[in-house]
């Protein structure tokens, strides 16, 4: 008999963003005592980030989350330098230019050095065609790159964390 999942219920962007949002904010040192296995998954996830940009991970000092942040759906800064722009999509697609528009907005914030800003079109469900998110200047962050990080953290005592892990899981196994 398998138990029940919050993620089964909670299907929306608004919930994934949450959880992508919470996990992110783990990676901060001032919570690394607290529960080290979500500190080192939402390093880990950063890491990935400025991975899929090809650049080189920095020494993490803080984490700031922005929801919403000018209908952006996740604005993490790292380290007060590196933004990182998370567009996050489930079942649906961009559309009216809001990728390159959240990047105008992110480079009027600050004087962000424009190669320290960090695009990631991040996609939990399937999508056939990514060039148009790809010229954009933004990174694909996939439902597999997201799983390859969740499922070596297999021992954490989060029940929102193992939801979320087993939902993600159950749609890549009815996938495959």
């Amino acid at each position: 008999m398998s138990l029940p999942n919050l993620f089964s219920y909670a299907t929306s962007e608004f919930s994934q963003d949450a959880f992508i949002c919470w996990l992110l904010k783990w990676a901060d040192p001032e919570h690394a005592s607290a529960n080290r296995e979500l500190h080192a998954c939402g390093t880990d996830l950063i890491n990935a980030f400025f991975y899929k940009n090809g650049q080189a991970q920095p020494l993490i000092e803080n984490v700031e989350i922005r929801k919403q942040y000018k209908n952006i759906d996740i604005l993490c800064i790292i380290n007060d330098r590196f933004p990182i722009i998370i567009e996050d999509k489930t079942n649906t697609g961009t559309h009216s230019g809001q990728l390159k528009r959240y990047y105008e907005q992110v480079c009027n914030i600050k004087e962000y050095n424009e190669c320290d800003i960090i695009r990631i079109f991040f996609k939990t469900h399937d999508q056939s065609d990514y060039k148009k998110i790809e010229n954009d200047g933004y990174r694909v962050f996939s439902r597999t790159d997201f799983l390859r990080i969740l499922n070596q953290y297999t021992k954490t005592d989060s029940d929102i964390y193992n939801d979320f892990r087993t939902y993600l899981n159950e749609i890549e196994d009815n996938v495959q």
